[in-house]
């Protein structure tokens, strides 16, 4: 999980690279590219246990390895392509060429890539996971050789790529088939989270109590239901579904935490509580990037049940000094992810709701610290400035200087106008929740106004 963190953040740099490039920005190129070859460094790292002869890795996870593996090395071979062809950054800290260093890249993808050939070929794929991840192995081969190597042996392992993806979307539907036969409170979940998803709340509480007549203690099923019903006004019947899901696994800390946050909004302090040390105890338990999705959730649960009933912000508030202890104790490679400041990210933005600002300052200061690239963080950093009653003016200029950063031009649906955009909606939802201080925002708000025409 950690090496897919990472993977994630070098495949956001470098497909940023272009932009930075074309913006002419030598120095942002460089911090970038010395990001993503330490990335890189990281993916390497964590995943040679998992490919390593002798590993105790399933075969799904080596060839999965593999691929994430040869993924980083495609993108820091490409960055040192990029920099080169651009002459943007030369030469490479301590005195190493970036050619030379490109070269003895080059030289452990292509030894990684065969490899993971070899361990590819070694069994015949006999699940539609197999088979994709043996397809994308084939896929980078066929790169491999078309960059350093033989043309005809790169069209055979192209060949092979489109084979075995053929192979894989024959194999995912006799899954479907199979599925469709033995599986039915998971079809009829699927079916309750597609229309979730589009609003129709009445579908998927039929779907999901169709679900439930097959499997009563089907737990993704229940923690769904228990959602709509919430959704519904049904707070009882949401907190009887999770207490069935959390009796039903009682190890795992999603039920719990989702049957403290139901008691919360119904008022039941005692329950509450010990829903919460459950979750807290568990929780601590879970390998980092799990503790944190997990805790992320529940995050988003309490900033539900604020937006939902704004008099429960006091107790959310005092349920804040919970979350600090709860990412203690994990990995630095954790913190180092893209997820640690997001979440950090996200406290601080509930503490703000629940109108907590020094708290909010704290966490958001973190966040950014150690993520620059946070622009909504920034703006809730500068509110929470605003709501401790300082101008916060330089606040308000990184965060409006962040929508103009190049990186956003390579991200979908995230370039200036609708960073912006977005941040003049946090601005008007804040103002709506503490009309009080609607003077004291009225800076901001002219100031993303006057970027918001610049950008236009």
């Amino acid at each position: 999980a950690l090496a897919d963190a990472y993977h994630q953040r070098q495949s956001h740099l470098y497909w940023g690279l272009p932009t930075r490039l074309n913006a002419a920005d030598p120095a942002a190129v460089r911090g970038d590219g010395i990001q993503s070859i330490a990335d890189a460094a990281d993916i390497k790292r964590w995943t040679a246990p998992v490919v390593a002869d002798g590993s105790p890795a399933t075969r799904i996870e080596r060839l999965q390895a593999w691929n994430l593996l040869l993924d980083s090395y495609n993108e820091a071979w490409g960055w040192y392509g990029f920099t080169v062809y651009a002459k943007a950054v030369s030469p490479w800290p301590e005195g190493i060429v970036i050619a030379t260093q490109a070269e003895l890249l080059g030289a452990e993808w292509q030894d990684a890539t065969a490899r993971a050939l070899a361990d590819a070929e070694a069994v015949p794929p006999s699940t539609t996971d197999d088979a994709e991840a043996i397809a994308g192995i084939f896929a980078t081969a066929s790169l491999v050789e078309t960059f350093f190597g033989d043309m005809a042996l790169a069209d055979d392992y192209r060949s092979r790529w489109q084979s075995l993806s053929m192979t894989a979307l024959q194999l995912r539907a006799d899954t479907a088939e199979l599925s469709s036969a033995i599986c039915g409170e998971e079809r009829e979940r699927q079916a309750g989270a597609t229309a979730a998803e589009a609003g129709e709340l009445p579908g998927a509480k039929a779907h999901y109590e169709a679900a439930l007549a097959i499997n009563p203690r089907h737990v993704p099923t229940l923690m769904a239901l228990a959602d709509v019903r919430t959704d519904a006004g049904d707070l009882l019947g949401a907190i009887q579904l999770a207490q069935t899901a959390a009796q039903t696994r009682p190890n795992e800390p999603r039920g719990w935490g989702a049957l403290a946050s139901y008691r919360l909004r119904r008022g039941d302090a005692a329950g509450e509580a010990v829903a919460f040390e459950k979750f807290a105890t568990l929780v601590r338990g879970l390998p980092p990037q799990q503790r944190m999705a997990t805790i992320e959730e529940v995050v988003t649960r309490l900033r539900q049940a604020v937006d939902a009933d704004p008099a429960l912000a006091p107790r959310v508030g005092e349920l804040l000094s919970l979350f600090p202890p709860l990412l203690s104790g994990m990995e630095p490679d954790a913190e180092a992810s893209y997820q640690y400041p997001l979440l950090l990210s996200h406290l601080g933005a509930l503490a703000l709701e629940v109108d907590d600002p020094a708290a909010a300052e704290s966490l958001l200061r973190q966040a950014t610290q150690l993520d620059p690239h946070l622009p909504g963080a920034k703006a809730n950093l500068a509110l929470a400035m605003i709501a401790r009653g300082e101008p916060g003016e330089r606040e308000i200029v990184a965060a409006i200087a962040e929508t103009r950063d190049p990186l956003w031009e390579s991200v979908p649906d995230a370039d200036q106008p609708a960073l912006l955009t977005e941040m003049a909606d946090q601005i008007e939802r804040y103002g709506e929740r503490y009309p009080e201080r609607l003077p004291q925002l009225e800076q901001f708000a002219t100031a993303v106004q006057r970027a918001s025409r610049g950008a236009g």
